[in-house]
């Protein structure tokens, strides 16, 4: 009994770990143009798999596949750039599975020493790694989503 108590404990401790590394900040940035256009509100991606960042209960969706890409290049502006691929998938009436991925990118930021002195350039990137299972009972839908960042 104590052995199961502790493989559960070890377990969850992993589950439950959180190392961050930088801002996660670019999770915040509409996956869509259609998120875009409608203020990014939580409304705007149901029915999508690129609700995955928001609520995975409203990655359900009508079709059987539906496969949402997304690119910017802020180079004007920044130096930015912004990608990511959602892909859903529904496996039966009442459930879909959809996965995606976001890469994000800040290049040429300038660095500084503690004399104010300029040291260089460097680049800032991060990435996300999404994966969830939607299920509708009549009108309720339920969801769950697991991040990689």
């Amino acid at each position: 009994m104590n052995k199961k108590i502790l493989i559960i404990l070890i377990f969850n401790s992993f589950l439950m770990s959180e190392q961050t590394f930088g801002s996660l900040g670019f999770l915040n940035i509409s996956p869509s143009a259609i998120s875009r256009s409608l203020g990014n509100t939580h409304g705007s991606e149901i029915n999508n798999p690129t609700s995955l960042l928001m609520n995975p209960a409203n990655i359900w969706q009508y079709s059987n596949l539906k496969i949402l890409y997304s690119y910017q290049n802020m180079s004007q502006i920044d130096d930015v750039n912004y990608g990511n691929i959602f892909i859903g998938k529904k496996i039966s009436n009442n459930i879909t599975i959809a996965g995606g991925g976001i890469y994000y990118g800040v290049d040429k930021i300038e660095e500084y020493n503690d004399l104010a002195q300029f040291k260089g350039f460097f680049s800032y990137n991060s990435g996300a790694l999404l994966l969830g299972i939607s299920n509708k009972v009549e009108s309720f839908h339920t969801g769950l989503g697991l991040n990689f960042i």
